[in-house]
C-alpha cells in the first residue's frame, strides 16, 4: 500500500498527523500484518517531487501496489495518469471533491467541535476563543456555539497558517487584553501543531491554564507526547483512520464499492484504548 504525502519529512509543514500516520503504518507492518507499506513523501517538493512521482509511476505501472492512500495536498494526483486508472484502488484521507472516486476517510468535524465546546461549557466557561489552522474546520461557526449555549464572537475565532506560528506570541496577548470578567475564559485549539505555541503564549501573559482559562486542544491519537499542562485533549485515532483506508482499498481490489465517505469520531484522551 502506498501512502502519499505532498512534502518531505524534513519540510516545516510536515505535520504531526503525517508523523503519526507513518508510525501507525510501520507499527502495523512490524506486528506481522500481511500488509506492507511504501511511503511516497514529497510529491509536491520542488527538488525531489519529480523523483518521488517517477518512483510511484513505476510501482503503479508494474502493479506493485495494492492501492494508494492520498493525504491532503495529493488529491489532484488521482486525476493524472497512471494514478487515474479506475483499476487502481484509492483512498483519500480527510476529503476529496469527487466522492465517486475511491473512498474518503475523514474525522467527524462536528463531533470534535461540539464535544469540545460542550466540555468547556460544563467547566463553567462562557467566553470561548478558538485558534484553528488555515484550511481546516472552516465550517466552525455560530451554530456550534448555539448548540453549547455559548456566546459566539466571530472576532475570537482566529485562523493561523501552520508556518505563521510566530504571530501567536502577539495574537494571544491581544485576545486576552480584556478585564478579567470580559476576556476569554476558555480556549479551543483546533490543530495539534499549534498547541505548544499557544500554550507558551498563554503562560507568558501570566494566566494559569486550568485555573484562569480552561483549554481544550486537538490531538492525533495515539500520541507519544504527554502534556505537562492541564489541557484536555481530543482528536481522531489515526490508526482507526488507516484501518478504514486499507479496508476500502481491499474492497475495491475485490471489485466491490466501499462507502464513499467514512467519518471517524472524535475521542478524549481517557476514551482511547491503551492497547
Amino acid at each position: 500500500y502506498g501512502i502519499v504525502f505532498p512534502v518531505l519529512h524534513a519540510d516545516p509543514t510536515w505535520s504531526l498527523f503525517d508523523e503519526v500516520l507513518v508510525r501507525e503504518a510501520r507499527l502495523l507492518q512490524e506486528m506481522g500484518s500481511e500488509r506492507e507499506f511504501e511511503i511516497f513523501a514529497g510529491t509536491a517538493d520542488r527538488r525531489e517531487g519529480a523523483k518521488v512521482l517517477a518512483r510511484m509511476r513505476r510501482d503503479v505501472t508494474n502493479d506493485r501496489l495494492a492501492g494508494l492512500i492520498l493525504t491532503p495536498g495529493c488529491f489532484a494526483l488521482a486525476d493524472q495518469k497512471p494514478f487515474s486508472d479506475p483499476a487502481l484502488p484509492k483512498s483519500f484521507v480527510f476529503r476529496h471533491p469527487d466522492v465517486g472516486v475511491g473512498s474518503t476517510v475523514t474525522g467527524d468535524g462536528d463531533s470534535i467541535i461540539d464535544r469540545s465546546l460542550q466540555y468547556l461549557a460544563e467547566q463553567g466557561c462562557r467566553r470561548i476563543a478558538v485558534i484553528r489552522a488555515e484550511g481546516a474546520y472552516s465550517a466552525l461557526g455560530e451554530r456550534h456555539f448555539n448548540k453549547a449555549k455559548l456566546q459566539f464572537r466571530p472576532q475570537w475565532v482566529q485562523v493561523i497558517g501552520r508556518g505563521d506560528t510566530v504571530v501567536l506570541s502577539t495574537l494571544i496577548p491581544l485576545l486576552m487584553d480584556y478585564p478579567a470578567a470580559e476576556r476569554p475564559d476558555g480556549l479551543f485549539v483546533l490543530d495539534d501543531n499549534l498547541i505548544d505555541h499557544v500554550a507558551t503564549a498563554v503562560v507568558a501573559t501570566g494566566l494559569r491554564i486550568g485555573t484562569d482559562i480552561k483549554m481544550v486542544a486537538h490531538c492525533n491519537w495515539p500520541s507519544r507526547t504527554p502534556t505537562a499542562l492541564p489541557i484536555r485533549r481530543i482528536g481522531y485515532h489515526v490508526g482507526h483512520m488507516l484501518a478504514r483506508c486499507l479496508d476500502a482499498i481491499d474492497i475495491q481490489r475485490r471489485g466491490g464499492t466501499p462507502a464513499p465517505n467514512q467519518r471517524v469520531p472524535a475521542m478524549f484522551e481517557d476514551e482511547i484504548d491503551p492497547t
